[in-house]
């Protein structure tokens, strides 16, 4: 049940296993086990069904998708599933989706989908060169390329949940450098990105009057701090809609 801080709603859905294990669904097998193409958790007549829920009802979307066949598999699912109109205002969600190869972006584009990426997942170069070699490493994890298309990009933390840290690995991508994106960029699909996905742009991720007072009082200046430092910024003073939930003193 939705609660003040906890709104909980939607179908997700995973379609793959992890790139760790070489389960993400790939066109073309894994560099180092030549013989392996990952595989889809579901056939394509339930996914079929799930996308076919989602456009005759009122719930939002989420499906976790990497490896660029399970990305294409998704996405020609949506595009199968109803009109780009019809989509475009239910905001159909790739969670992660780090294969999505170069041709793959302006289908998304037109189908009016949401990048949800988690940046530090970028953080494996070696992992990811041994696994799909320098040419697919060369367009992986885009996230330059989604701003460009104008496909709105959120941030979330997946795995580690600090945000700076995240933010860090965004703004210098260790796996595709020419695929980083500025902090300022990367605060706003944490922010702006993230309320838009979840359909609360008119509500939060924007410091703005008749918005919630959801914000952060930072130990250091998240857009100056160096790369190194940022992971241990930390929050002195907390506020949700307006009333302090976390502070430690520091803020007079």
């Amino acid at each position: 049940q939705p609660s003040r801080t906890v709104d909980i709603r939607g179908m997700k859905w995973i379609l793959y296993g992890t790139p760790i294990e070489r389960l993400g669904f790939m066109r073309a097998p894994y560099t180092d086990a030549p013989k392996e193409s990952g595989r889809l958790n579901l056939p394509q007549s339930r996914i079929d069904e799930f996308v076919g829920w989602a456009y005759g009802s009122e719930d939002p979307l989420a499906v976790h998708a990497f490896g660029d066949a399970a990305i294409e598999t998704y996405v020609a699912a949506i595009e199968r599933g109803g009109r780009p109109e019809v989509w475009r205002e239910k905001r159909p969600r790739i969670e992660h989706g780090d294969m999505m190869a170069p041709d793959l972006i302006p289908r998304v584009k037109a189908m009016g989908m949401v990048l949800v990426q988690n940046p530090t997942h970028f953080m494996f170069p070696e992992i990811f060169l041994q696994r799909y070699g320098a040419e697919r490493l060369a367009w992986m994890q885009p996230m330059k390329s989604i701003l460009k298309a104008g496909i709105p990009l959120a941030i979330g933390s997946d795995g580690a949940t600090n945000p700076f840290l995240n933010i860090m690995a965004a703004s210098t991508h260790p796996a595709n450098p020419k695929e980083a994106i500025t902090r300022e960029e990367a605060v706003t699909a944490y922010t702006a990105g993230a309320a838009f996905a979840k359909f609360k742009e008119k509500e939060k991720g924007q410091l703005a009057v008749g918005m919630l007072a959801d914000l952060a009082v930072l130990s250091a200046d998240v857009f100056t701090a160096p790369p190194a430092e940022m992971e241990a910024i930390k929050s002195v003073l907390t506020m949700m809609g307006g009333r302090i939930v976390h502070e430690t003193g520091a803020v007079r």
